[in-house]
């Protein structure tokens, strides 16, 4: 993936007088002028599950949540005031630059704490109570994987006017799973119908303090294949794009279900699993991971074997006889 870093000058603005009066004014050759907060995001050269580059952040944009921790730095500063609220930042070709609707001023020596997402989802919400020194990101994954997105997040911490610029580095919050197929015996041709991923978490809470899920709630199942297909002993790939699902430790009913059936070079059935047969899984998914399960199809195939052995180890000697022929012949 290429680190290309976009410079960003957002055209955010401040609503309330209270907030006004926290600003910070420079003095620009005699002229008193505010410093304006300033942008600049990437998406980390580091992610594996590389599915959104930068070119598609500038197509899709981001929102930005702030919030004024005074003289306390992040982990001890109370997010109770809330200095920017879910803004949705956005990239012009023309201009090559970033802005959005409003206009943001840096305070005069407060810290700001910055947390952003990027997101197709224009519900979603961050969470921070009056006592909470990180928010939360609320969030369900889609059913059906051309549904699903690539979700993003970042966060920059402490700054204060003499940043003038908030430089996000986003990183993937999801995992990224994928699925391959491979038969086990030479010659065999192996019949996929369906496979399922089953009895996974579809729903919790991001958390910015330390980049986990926590409060993962619903079990879903996502269909990986629903029509016939051919595999060989050669690895194929069997899902056209990436699933991106919650990060979570599997539980004990997390299955994968496959359904399929193995014939010969003629077309005769050699084993019949079409009912389905249940793959346990395990271990656990972490945010901006990538992991391919490839699905090992035993065909239980038995080859005819032949032998032969001589019945005698040599031929017997009949005593030599008179043939007479029968009368006219």
């Amino acid at each position: 993936m290429k680190k290309s870093l976009l410079a960003v000058v957002a055209a955010l603005a401040m609503a309330g007088c209270s907030q006004n009066d926290l600003v910070d004014e420079i003095d620009n050759g005699g002229q008193i002028s505010k410093a304006e907060i300033g942008f600049s995001s990437i998406v980390g050269k580091n992610s594996r599950a590389a599915v959104m580059a930068t070119n598609e952040l500038k197509a899709q944009g981001f929102h930005v949540y702030a919030y004024n921790t005074g003289t306390e730095k992040i982990g001890t500063g109370k997010l109770a005031l809330t200095f920017i609220d879910n803004e949705p930042i956005k990239y012009t070709e023309a201009t090559s630059s970033w802005g959005s609707d409003n206009t943001f001023y840096w305070p005069a020596a407060d810290y700001l704490q910055f947390f952003a997402y990027s997101s197709k989802q224009s519900s979603l919400v961050l969470t921070a109570s009056a006592t909470d020194t990180y928010p939360t990101l609320s969030y369900k994954v889609a059913d059906t994987e051309s549904n699903q997105e690539d979700l993003l997040v970042a966060q920059e911490a402490d700054k204060t006017k003499a940043n003038a610029t908030v430089s996000f580095e986003f990183t993937h919050a999801l995992t990224q799973i994928n699925f391959s197929a491979q038969g086990d015996t030479e010659g065999l041709t192996y019949k996929v119908t369906s496979i399922t991923l089953n009895n996974i978490a579809n729903e919790g809470n991001y958390k910015y303090a330390d980049n986990s899920w926590g409060d993962q709630t619903g079990t879903a199942t996502y269909t990986i294949l629903s029509e016939e297909k051919a595999i060989s002993t050669t690895a194929t790939n069997i899902n056209n794009g990436a699933y991106m699902l919650l990060p979570q430790t599997l539980g004990a009913t997390a299955t994968i279900t496959v359904k399929y059936t193995v014939v010969d070079g003629k077309d005769q059935m050699i084993k019949d699993a079409s009912a389905g047969e249940d793959i346990a899984i395990s271990g656990t998914w972490a945010p901006n991971k990538n992991i391919r399960y490839t699905l090992s199809l035993t065909s239980d195939a038995t080859p005819i074997g032949w032998d032969a052995t001589v019945i005698n180890s040599g031929w017997g000697t009949e005593a030599p006889g008179t043939v007479t022929p029968a009368s006219g012949e």
